[in-house]
C-alpha cells in the first residue's frame, strides 16, 4: 500500500513536459531524488551501509557546499554502499544519473600502489528490476575535494519499476576517503538513441524462460555447488528471486536472477 502511494505521488509530480522528452529535449527529474545535494545532512533520505571500522557518513564542506564524506583507516576495508530508492512512478524510457564523486588515498602513495594490485573501485550506479548499471570512479592520489569526478550512468527503466541509485564499491573496498555530492537525474524519453552503461553482469530471466532452457546448461549456487532441478525450484520458492550461476555447453558462464 505504501509503495503504491509513493508511486502515485511521483506520477502526480511529473513535470508538464515529460511526454516531450527526447535526446534533444531532456527533462529534469532530479526533484525526485530526496536531498540530492546533501545540504540537508549526510544521513537524510540516504541509507549508508559500511564496514566495521568505517567512519561516516558525515556532512562536510566538500566538493560544492555541503557533501557526504566517508573514510576508512584501511585501504581495503569491507563493503560501502550509499543509496536511496525512488518510488515506481517514474515514466519508462532512457535516463542518465550523474553525481560528483571523489575517491582518493589522500596522498598515501603506498596505499595507491597497493590498490593497483588488490582492490576494486567505487562506482555510481542505478539499480532497476532488470539490471544494475554503473560507472566506475577511478581512485586518485590527490586530496579528495580536489579530485572529484562526474561519472554518468545511462540506463533504461521500464513502466512500474522502482529505481535505486547510489554510490558503492565494486570488489574490495577502495575508499580510504570518499566524498559524494550533487546527484542529478535526467529523462530522455522512450525513443532515445543513448546506449546503456555497463551492468554488473547479472541477467534477469523469467521463470518460464529459465525452465524452457534448463536442459541446455548446468546450474550452480553462488558457493559453486551444482544444483538439480528440484533444488533450483526449492530455492526459487523460498525467495522472490534466485541468484544463480549457469554454465552453458560451450563453456560460457553467466550469472542470472530468476524472477
Amino acid at each position: 500500500m505504501l509503495a503504491a502511494a509513493e508511486a502515485l505521488l511521483v506520477k502526480l509530480a511529473l513535470p508538464g513536459d515529460w511526454t516531450e522528452a527526447s535526446d534533444d529535449h531532456p527533462v529534469e527529474m532530479t526533484q525526485f531524488i530526496k536531498n540530492a545535494d546533501i545540504e540537508e545532512g549526510a544521513n537524510v533520505a540516504w541509507t549508508a551501509e559500511k564496514p566495521k571500522g568505517g567512519n561516516g557518513p558525515v556532512l562536510v564542506k566538500g566538493i560544492e557546499g555541503q557533501s557526504m564524506e566517508y573514510w576508512s583507516g584501511s585501504a581495503a576495508n569491507g563493503t560501502f554502499n550509499y543509496y536511496q530508492t525512488i518510488g515506481a512512478g517514474l515514466p519508462e524510457g532512457k535516463y542518465q544519473l550523474t553525481a560528483q564523486v571523489a575517491n582518493s588515498y589522500s596522498d598515501l602513495l603506498e596505499a595507491h600502489t597497493d590498490h593497483d594490485t588488490t582492490d576494486g573501485e567505487i562506482g555510481l550506479y542505478a539499480l532497476t528490476v532488470d539490471a544494475e548499471y554503473y560507472e566506475l570512479v577511478p581512485t586518485q592520489v590527490e586530496l579528495c575535494t580536489e579530485a572529484w569526478q562526474q561519472p554518468v550512468v545511462t540506463f533504461t527503466l521500464r513502466e512500474g519499476q522502482a529505481l535505486t541509485i547510489g554510490v558503492k564499491n565494486y570488489d574490495t573496498m577502495t575508499a580510504r576517503w570518499t566524498v559524494i555530492d550533487n546527484f542529478r537525474l535526467t529523462y530522455f524519453g522512450t525513443d532515445s538513441q543513448k546506449e546503456d552503461s555497463g551492468t554488473n553482469g547479472i541477467e534477469t530471466v523469467q521463470g518460464s524462460t529459465f525452465n524452457e532452457q534448463r536442459s541446455t546448461f548446468n546450474v550452480y549456487d553462488l558457493q559453486g555447488r551444482s544444483l538439480g532441478i528440484s533444488e533450483v525450484a526449492l530455492q526459487h520458492s523460498q525467495r522472490k528471486g534466485s541468484l544463480l550461476i549457469v554454465r552453458q555447453a560451450d563453456g560460457t558462464v553467466r550469472k542470472i536472477l530468476v524472477k
